[in-house]
Protein backbone atom coordinates (compact mmCIF):
# COMPACT_ATOMS: atom_id res chain seq x y z
CA UNK A 1 0.00 0.00 0.00
CA UNK A 2 2.72 2.46 -0.92
CA UNK A 3 1.85 5.81 -2.44
CA UNK A 4 2.57 4.75 -6.02
CA UNK A 5 0.11 1.87 -5.68
CA UNK A 6 -2.80 3.74 -4.14
CA UNK A 7 -2.54 7.26 -5.59
CA UNK A 8 -3.92 6.38 -9.07
CA UNK A 9 -7.14 5.20 -7.42
CA UNK A 10 -7.59 8.50 -5.60
CA UNK A 11 -5.62 11.45 -7.01
CA UNK A 12 -6.79 13.64 -4.10
CA UNK A 13 -5.14 11.33 -1.58
CA UNK A 14 -2.71 12.90 0.92
CA UNK A 15 -0.28 10.15 1.93
CA UNK A 16 2.14 10.67 4.81
CA UNK A 17 5.27 8.57 5.31
CA UNK A 18 7.14 8.61 8.62
CA UNK A 19 10.39 6.70 9.00
CA UNK A 20 13.76 6.86 10.70
CA UNK A 21 15.96 7.58 7.67
CA UNK A 22 13.56 8.23 4.82
CA UNK A 23 11.96 5.94 2.24
CA UNK A 24 14.68 6.23 -0.39
CA UNK A 25 18.42 5.62 -0.44
CA UNK A 26 20.90 3.38 1.29
CA UNK A 27 19.39 3.75 4.79
CA UNK A 28 15.71 3.33 3.89
CA UNK A 29 15.38 -0.10 5.51
CA UNK A 30 17.54 0.62 8.54
CA UNK A 31 15.57 0.59 11.81
CA UNK A 32 15.90 3.62 13.99
CA UNK A 33 14.61 5.09 17.22
CA UNK A 34 14.47 8.53 18.78
CA UNK A 35 17.69 8.31 20.88
CA UNK A 36 19.62 6.80 17.95
CA UNK A 37 18.85 9.79 15.76
CA UNK A 38 19.55 12.14 18.68
CA UNK A 39 23.01 10.56 18.85
CA UNK A 40 23.73 10.40 15.12
CA UNK A 41 22.54 13.91 14.22
CA UNK A 42 24.72 15.70 16.77
CA UNK A 43 21.66 16.79 18.74
CA UNK A 44 22.67 14.69 21.75
CA UNK A 45 26.14 16.25 21.81
CA UNK A 46 24.50 19.56 22.78
CA UNK A 47 22.84 18.15 25.92
CA UNK A 48 24.56 17.69 29.25
CA UNK A 49 27.44 19.38 31.02
CA UNK A 50 30.80 20.24 29.48
CA UNK A 51 32.67 17.81 31.74
CA UNK A 52 30.23 14.93 31.20
CA UNK A 53 29.09 12.70 28.38
CA UNK A 54 26.29 13.70 25.97
CA UNK A 55 22.78 13.10 27.31
CA UNK A 56 19.58 12.22 25.48
CA UNK A 57 16.49 14.19 26.36
CA UNK A 58 14.18 12.56 28.90
CA UNK A 59 10.98 12.67 26.82
CA UNK A 60 11.46 11.37 23.23
CA UNK A 61 11.59 14.86 21.79
CA UNK A 62 12.57 13.80 18.25
CA UNK A 63 9.65 11.36 18.08
CA UNK A 64 7.24 14.07 19.22
CA UNK A 65 8.66 16.75 16.93
CA UNK A 66 8.56 14.34 13.98
CA UNK A 67 4.88 13.66 14.69
CA UNK A 68 4.12 17.38 14.86
CA UNK A 69 6.07 17.92 11.63
CA UNK A 70 4.03 15.17 9.98
CA UNK A 71 0.83 16.89 11.08
CA UNK A 72 2.03 20.20 9.67
CA UNK A 73 3.03 18.55 6.40
CA UNK A 74 -0.40 16.93 6.06
CA UNK A 75 -2.13 20.25 6.72
CA UNK A 76 0.08 21.95 4.12
CA UNK A 77 -0.80 19.23 1.61
CA UNK A 78 -4.51 19.67 2.32
CA UNK A 79 -4.24 23.43 1.69
CA UNK A 80 -2.29 22.72 -1.51
CA UNK A 81 -4.99 20.25 -2.57
CA UNK A 82 -7.64 22.96 -2.25
CA UNK A 83 -5.62 25.08 -4.69
CA UNK A 84 -4.23 22.41 -7.04
CA UNK A 85 -7.07 19.90 -6.97
CA UNK A 86 -4.88 16.92 -6.15
CA UNK A 87 -3.11 15.35 -3.20
CA UNK A 88 0.52 14.37 -2.81
CA UNK A 89 2.92 12.30 -0.77
CA UNK A 90 4.55 14.02 2.19
CA UNK A 91 7.45 12.57 4.14
CA UNK A 92 9.16 13.21 7.44
CA UNK A 93 12.07 11.31 8.96
CA UNK A 94 13.47 11.20 12.47
CA UNK A 95 17.01 11.99 11.31
CA UNK A 96 15.83 15.06 9.37
CA UNK A 97 13.93 16.34 12.40
CA UNK A 98 16.89 15.76 14.70
CA UNK A 99 19.20 17.72 12.39
CA UNK A 100 16.69 20.59 12.21
CA UNK A 101 16.40 20.63 16.00
CA UNK A 102 20.07 21.46 16.45
CA UNK A 103 18.68 24.94 15.75
CA UNK A 104 20.97 27.92 16.15
CA UNK A 105 23.75 25.65 17.43
CA UNK A 106 23.71 23.86 14.09
CA UNK A 107 23.70 27.17 12.25
CA UNK A 108 26.58 28.43 14.40
CA UNK A 109 28.63 25.40 13.29
CA UNK A 110 27.83 26.04 9.62
CA UNK A 111 28.93 29.66 9.97
CA UNK A 112 32.03 29.21 12.11
CA UNK A 113 33.06 25.63 11.38
CA UNK A 114 33.47 25.06 15.11
CA UNK A 115 31.66 22.33 17.02
CA UNK A 116 29.34 23.80 19.66
CA UNK A 117 29.86 22.32 23.09
CA UNK A 118 27.61 21.43 26.01
CA UNK A 119 26.68 24.12 28.48
CA UNK A 120 24.44 22.29 30.91
CA UNK A 121 21.75 24.60 32.23
CA UNK A 122 23.53 27.77 31.08
CA UNK A 123 23.44 28.17 27.27
CA UNK A 124 26.67 29.62 25.92
CA UNK A 125 28.05 29.59 29.44
CA UNK A 126 25.94 32.56 30.54
CA UNK A 127 26.45 33.10 34.29
CA UNK A 128 22.97 34.66 34.66
CA UNK A 129 21.09 31.73 33.12
CA UNK A 130 20.72 28.44 34.95
CA UNK A 131 20.04 26.75 38.26
CA UNK A 132 20.86 28.45 41.55
CA UNK A 133 20.32 27.22 45.09
CA UNK A 134 18.53 29.30 47.68
CA UNK A 135 19.01 28.30 51.31
CA UNK A 136 16.11 25.82 51.08
CA UNK A 137 15.69 24.88 47.42
CA UNK A 138 16.60 25.43 43.75
CA UNK A 139 15.37 27.96 41.20
CA UNK A 140 15.97 28.47 37.49
CA UNK A 141 16.76 31.98 36.30
CA UNK A 142 17.12 33.38 32.79
CA UNK A 143 18.56 36.90 32.66
CA UNK A 144 19.60 36.81 29.04
CA UNK A 145 20.26 40.50 28.29
CA UNK A 146 21.82 43.62 29.81
CA UNK A 147 18.50 45.14 30.87
CA UNK A 148 17.49 42.07 32.86
CA UNK A 149 20.99 41.75 34.34
CA UNK A 150 20.89 45.30 35.68
CA UNK A 151 17.50 44.72 37.28
CA UNK A 152 18.71 41.47 38.81
CA UNK A 153 21.82 42.84 40.50
CA UNK A 154 20.32 46.17 41.60
CA UNK A 155 16.70 45.37 42.54
CA UNK A 156 17.01 41.72 43.58
CA UNK A 157 20.56 41.00 44.71
CA UNK A 158 21.15 44.60 45.85
CA UNK A 159 24.67 44.53 44.44
CA UNK A 160 24.92 47.63 42.19
CA UNK A 161 28.69 47.16 42.20
CA UNK A 162 28.14 44.25 39.80
CA UNK A 163 27.03 46.81 37.21
CA UNK A 164 29.87 49.28 37.67
CA UNK A 165 32.67 46.73 38.11
CA UNK A 166 34.56 46.59 34.76
CA UNK A 167 34.72 42.80 35.03
CA UNK A 168 30.93 42.55 34.85
CA UNK A 169 29.72 45.80 33.26
CA UNK A 170 29.05 44.34 29.81
CA UNK A 171 28.02 40.95 28.43
CA UNK A 172 31.43 40.24 26.94
CA UNK A 173 33.15 40.88 30.29
CA UNK A 174 30.56 38.84 32.18
CA UNK A 175 31.14 35.91 29.86
CA UNK A 176 34.91 36.19 30.24
CA UNK A 177 34.55 36.23 34.04
CA UNK A 178 31.54 33.94 34.26
CA UNK A 179 32.88 31.63 36.96
CA UNK A 180 33.68 34.52 39.28
CA UNK A 181 30.30 36.17 38.67
CA UNK A 182 28.40 32.90 39.09
CA UNK A 183 30.11 32.32 42.44
CA UNK A 184 29.10 35.80 43.64
CA UNK A 185 25.48 35.34 42.55
CA UNK A 186 25.34 31.85 44.07
CA UNK A 187 26.57 33.12 47.42
CA UNK A 188 23.87 35.80 47.53
CA UNK A 189 21.09 33.37 46.64
CA UNK A 190 22.31 30.91 49.28
CA UNK A 191 21.89 33.58 51.97
CA UNK A 192 18.08 33.52 52.02
CA UNK A 193 15.04 31.35 51.34
CA UNK A 194 13.58 30.35 48.01
CA UNK A 195 10.31 32.22 48.60
CA UNK A 196 12.23 35.38 49.54
CA UNK A 197 14.05 35.38 46.21
CA UNK A 198 11.04 34.34 44.17
CA UNK A 199 9.02 37.24 45.57
CA UNK A 200 11.78 39.77 44.85
CA UNK A 201 12.42 38.44 41.35
CA UNK A 202 8.75 38.38 40.41
CA UNK A 203 8.40 41.97 41.66
CA UNK A 204 11.37 42.99 39.49
CA UNK A 205 9.89 41.01 36.55
CA UNK A 206 12.91 38.73 36.28
CA UNK A 207 12.28 35.49 34.34
CA UNK A 208 12.49 32.83 37.07
CA UNK A 209 10.81 29.57 37.97
CA UNK A 210 10.71 26.84 40.57
CA UNK A 211 12.69 23.74 39.68
CA UNK A 212 9.93 21.17 40.09
CA UNK A 213 9.50 17.43 39.81
CA UNK A 214 6.74 16.09 37.54
CA UNK A 215 4.51 15.62 40.60
CA UNK A 216 5.16 19.17 41.76
CA UNK A 217 4.65 20.55 38.27
CA UNK A 218 1.36 18.76 37.75
CA UNK A 219 0.08 20.07 41.10
CA UNK A 220 1.37 23.62 40.62
CA UNK A 221 -1.14 26.48 40.36
CA UNK A 222 0.08 27.37 36.86
CA UNK A 223 -1.06 23.92 35.71
CA UNK A 224 -4.14 23.56 37.92
CA UNK A 225 -5.52 26.94 36.88
CA UNK A 226 -5.15 25.95 33.23
CA UNK A 227 -7.09 22.69 33.79
CA UNK A 228 -4.40 20.62 32.11
CA UNK A 229 -5.31 17.32 33.77
CA UNK A 230 -8.53 15.34 33.50
CA UNK A 231 -9.95 11.82 33.63
CA UNK A 232 -11.53 9.90 30.77
CA UNK A 233 -14.33 7.34 31.25
CA UNK A 234 -13.12 3.79 30.54
CA UNK A 235 -15.25 0.67 29.97
CA UNK A 236 -13.26 -1.58 32.32
CA UNK A 237 -11.10 0.71 34.49
CA UNK A 238 -13.80 3.22 35.38
CA UNK A 239 -11.65 6.22 34.44
CA UNK A 240 -8.09 6.77 33.22
CA UNK A 241 -5.95 9.90 33.72
CA UNK A 242 -5.36 12.27 30.84
CA UNK A 243 -3.17 15.26 29.94
CA UNK A 244 -5.26 17.73 27.97
CA UNK A 245 -4.22 18.91 24.51
CA UNK A 246 -2.23 22.18 24.55
CA UNK A 247 -4.18 23.42 21.50
CA UNK A 248 -6.96 25.95 22.07
CA UNK A 249 -9.34 26.85 19.24
CA UNK A 250 -11.87 29.68 19.65
CA UNK A 251 -14.19 28.60 16.82
CA UNK A 252 -13.68 24.83 16.72
CA UNK A 253 -12.75 23.69 20.23
CA UNK A 254 -11.60 20.15 20.84
CA UNK A 255 -14.18 17.54 21.80
CA UNK A 256 -13.97 15.57 25.02
CA UNK A 257 -11.28 12.88 24.68
CA UNK A 258 -12.16 9.19 24.66
CA UNK A 259 -10.11 6.33 26.06
CA UNK A 260 -8.00 4.17 23.77
CA UNK A 261 -10.10 1.25 22.47
CA UNK A 262 -9.88 -2.19 23.99
CA UNK A 263 -8.41 -4.94 21.83
CA UNK A 264 -10.97 -5.62 19.10
CA UNK A 265 -13.53 -3.24 20.62
CA UNK A 266 -14.69 -1.86 17.25
CA UNK A 267 -14.04 -4.87 15.02
CA UNK A 268 -17.67 -5.84 14.49
CA UNK A 269 -18.78 -2.22 14.13
CA UNK A 270 -16.22 -1.65 11.37
CA UNK A 271 -17.15 -4.87 9.61
CA UNK A 272 -20.84 -4.01 9.71
CA UNK A 273 -20.82 -0.27 8.94
CA UNK A 274 -17.77 0.04 6.73
CA UNK A 275 -17.60 -3.30 4.91
CA UNK A 276 -21.30 -4.19 5.05
CA UNK A 277 -20.80 -7.65 6.58
CA UNK A 278 -23.88 -9.27 8.09
CA UNK A 279 -23.94 -11.17 11.39
CA UNK A 280 -23.67 -14.54 9.64
CA UNK A 281 -20.47 -13.59 7.84
CA UNK A 282 -18.97 -12.07 10.98
CA UNK A 283 -19.83 -15.22 12.95
CA UNK A 284 -18.11 -17.34 10.31
CA UNK A 285 -14.99 -15.22 10.52
CA UNK A 286 -14.99 -15.51 14.29
CA UNK A 287 -15.41 -19.28 14.07
CA UNK A 288 -12.46 -19.44 11.67
CA UNK A 289 -10.30 -17.57 14.19
CA UNK A 290 -9.96 -14.38 12.15
CA UNK A 291 -10.27 -12.29 15.33
CA UNK A 292 -7.85 -14.25 17.47
CA UNK A 293 -8.92 -15.72 20.78
CA UNK A 294 -12.54 -15.59 21.82
CA UNK A 295 -13.48 -12.31 23.46
CA UNK A 296 -11.18 -10.13 21.35
CA UNK A 297 -14.09 -8.53 19.50
CA UNK A 298 -17.05 -6.57 20.73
Amino acid sequence: LDYASVAPTNPRLVYCSISAYGRQGEWALRPGFDPITQAESGFMSLNGFADGEPVRTGPPIVDMATGMSACNAILLALIARDRLGRGQQVEVALIDTAVAMTGFYGMAYLISGENPGRFGNSPNGSPTVGVYQASDGPLYMACANDRLYRRLVTEVLERPDLVTDPEFAHRRQRTANKEKLRAIIASVFASDSLEHWMAKMKKANIPVGYLRTVEEGFNAPEVRDRHRLSRIPHPTAGTVPNIETPLHMSLTPTIDPVAAPLLGEHTREVLRKTLGYDDRRIAALAEAGAFGKAGNTA
